[in-house]
């Protein structure tokens, strides 16, 4: 069997590694999305590992958002405007003199609009706003998730050998 705290540590470092990425493409805003992101060990049968899991959307900040066909449910709306009010203070001003709607809600109305109609720089582009690639695509590359292998195995053949070693030592007395 491997060394179970060998695989936390593992997936609590590949989870903070993910998080520390997000942050450095400045991919937050209300923390939720961060705050959910978890891991657990698996196991199958004989096979151990590990998962990293965090909510539905965090696609959207591998490849971006797409455009859609239609406005959606408005729930797309609803994140918007959480988000711009979260960020009050950045946009003062719109130009708008007189509105139904409130600063924020313009504001989110329009990003909503573009999102709907164009899709995400992220999606767009490849990558965000400061040139830097999506954060999952940054972490979990080949090389890394090979050097864990590698790791996680050659420990796992340390602790076999040791424990031939005794018995060979106690076969031997």
């Amino acid at each position: 069997m491997l060394d179970e705290q060998l695989l936390q540590d593992q997936a609590d470092l590949l989870m903070h590694e993910l998080i520390d990425a997000m942050l450095d493409n400045n991919q937050r805003a209300t923390g939720r999305t961060i705050a959910a992101i978890r891991n657990e060990l698996t196991r199958d049968g004989m096979r151990q590992g590990f998962a990293i899991y965090g909510p539905h959307h965090v696609g959207a900040l591998e490849y971006g958002r797409k455009p859609t066909s239609q406005s959606g449910d408005g729930s797309l709306y609803q994140k918007i405007l959480e988000w711009v009010r979260v960020k009050a203070g950045v946009i003062r001003d719109d130009g708008v003199k007189q509105s139904k709607y409130t600063l924020d809600e313009r504001i989110a109305k329009r990003i909503t609009y573009f999102i709907h109609t164009s899709g995400t720089y992220l999606y767009r582009k490849g990558e965000t706003y400061n040139g830097k690639k999506n954060p999952i695509s940054r972490v979990f590359t080949d090389e890394r998730i090979e050097a864990i292998a590698q790791e996680v195995g050659s420990d796992a053949a340390r602790r076999v050998s040791s424990e031939l070693l005794n018995e060979f030592k106690t076969l031997s007395q």
